[in-house]
C-alpha cells in the first residue's frame, strides 16, 4: 500500500523535523510512504538536517 503525505509549514523547522521522525516511524515492509515537506519560508532553514 502507499500513501502520499503532504505536511505544509512557514519557518517551523521543529515542527517539520517532529512531523518527519513520526512518518517515519510508520514505515513497515508493506507500507510505502511518499513525504513531501514545504516550507513557504527560507529555503536554507533544514540545510544542517541530517535524517
Amino acid at each position: 500500500m502507499k500513501f502520499s503525505i503532504l505536511t505544509c509549514s512557514y519557518n517551523n523547522r521543529d515542527g517539520v523535523v517532529s512531523s518527519i521522525e513520526a512518518v517515519r516511524d510508520q514505515r513497515t515492509e508493506d507500507l510505502e510512504i511518499e513525504h513531501i515537506v514545504i516550507d513557504g519560508g527560507r529555503c536554507r532553514h533544514y540545510d544542517d538536517l541530517d535524517l
